[in-house]
């Protein structure tokens, strides 16, 4: 046990510590039916805030186990034991000691993936609303590792990672904003295409963001590249604003809350399907109405003016050319 250690530890809290606490358990490999991993180096953490800062190290024995001593004994301190393999650390349950043992704790490591990509979206949903002149665009993906290793990417020919996802969102699209900060950390914007080189461990994560384009450059149509193969995809719009909203998906039906869904269930979606988004009663901007009301204006003032000529002609009319040809005739009949 450290003097840095206790020195964190002791700053959580005025109470002075009991320093018996023990945080024991077994790694073992979900790759392999749970063998356990020898020699794999344990990390210990404590939560500090929104932080979890590294206090202390160990190793895994010959049969996996690991064992962390002499540990201050503070309900307020939370404490997150976690295993590195393969270049990837994964942690285990948190825990609060509220006695001198805590053990048989299990931290679960998996060997890694390079290719193919085991990621699918069992799930992807995207929603359409308008607001203003404004398209907003939100989509959450459900994406699956159902291997039993973590994906890490192919090999890179630089020192980075490889990319393990990317988001192919359209052209135009602005200011995009994901629910989780962990997710807006990990994902950078390249050639206009949001990537990740996110760890992706057997199971599930939700992927939630959202995004908006200009109506005007959008003019009534979005196009939406799928990235994973995709094996239900759900496309919502507002009714209403979006008139006569379509996709080239199955028929839309409509839904309680006056909006028109497209469900695609059937079959899986491969990668570099295309969706096609188009709608009628597109927003016209306010310089292209002014053009047209001021043209609008012109046509109806030439309107005004010859029905006003038109008028003042029948007020008036021109003398007639055969108006003394009656009194001749009635000269020589007499």
């Amino acid at each position: 046990m450290t003097d840095c250690l206790i020195a964190l530890l002791l700053s959580l809290t005025a109470l002075a510590p009991d320093h018996s606490g023990v945080i024991a358990g077994l790694v073992v490999n979900g790759s392999t039916g749970r063998s356990p991993v020898p020699h794999a180096p344990i990390v210990l953490r404590v939560a500090d805030g929104g932080s979890l800062i590294p206090v202390t190290e160990t190793t895994s024995d010959e049969e996996g186990r690991f064992r962390f001593e002499g540990l201050p004994i503070l309900e307020q301190v939370e404490y997150l034991p976690g295993a590195n393999h393969e270049g990837i650390h994964y942690p285990g349950a948190r825990v609060r000691l509220t006695g001198p043992t805590a053990s048989d704790l299990t931290i679960v490591v998996y060997d890694t993936l390079a290719e193919p990509s085991p990621l699918v979206a069992a799930r992807h949903e995207m929603r359409l609303r308008t607001e203003g002149d404004a398209v907003f665009v939100e989509e959450t993906i459900l994406v699956a590792n159902r291997s039993r290793r973590t994906y890490v990417g192919p090999p890179s020919a630089t020192d980075e990672p490889e990319v393990t996802l990317r988001l192919s969102l359209p052209p135009d699209f602005a200011k995009v904003t994901f629910d989780k900060e962990f997710f807006g950390r990990q994902f950078q914007l390249r050639d206009r295409i949001l990537e990740t080189r996110i760890p992706w461990t057997p199971g599930q994560r939700e992927l939630k963001f959202s995004y908006w384009a200009s109506r005007e450059k959008l003019r009534g149509h979005l196009r939406r590249t799928l990235d994973i193969p995709t094996e239900q995809l759900l496309v919502v719009a507002d009714r209403d604003q979006l008139l006569e909203f379509a996709a080239n998906l199955p028929a839309g039906r409509s839904t309680g809350d006056n909006e028109i869904a497209f469900l695609s269930r059937d079959a899986v979606l491969p990668p570099g399907h295309v969706i096609e988004l188009a709608w009628q009663g597109q927003f016209v901007s306010w310089a292209t109405y002014a053009r047209w009301t001021a043209l609008a204006a012109l046509l109806g003032l030439v309107l005004l003016t010859w029905l006003l000529l038109r008028r003042q002609r029948g007020a008036n009319p021109a003398p007639a050319c055969n108006q003394d040809r009656p009194s001749q005739r009635a000269t020589r009949a007499a």
